[in-house]
């Protein structure tokens, strides 16, 4: 089970940066993301903005 949950994290890390900037890259309206996601905007900006800077 932990070895799964690291391989998670490792995929995380890699692509996610990726899909926080095809979301900005895109112009997806925050209120869309935050539905697509289950969350507030505020979340989801903050979840976008974590994964954008993730690997820097």
């Amino acid at each position: 089970m932990l070895k799964a949950a690291g391989k998670l994290e490792a995929l995380v890390a890699d692509y996610g940066p990726l899909a926080a900037r095809y979301i900005a890259g895109d112009s997806i309206p925050l209120p869309r993301v935050a539905e697509a996601l289950g969350t507030t905007e505020k979340a989801a900006s903050s979840r976008l903005t974590h994964y954008e800077y993730l690997n820097r």
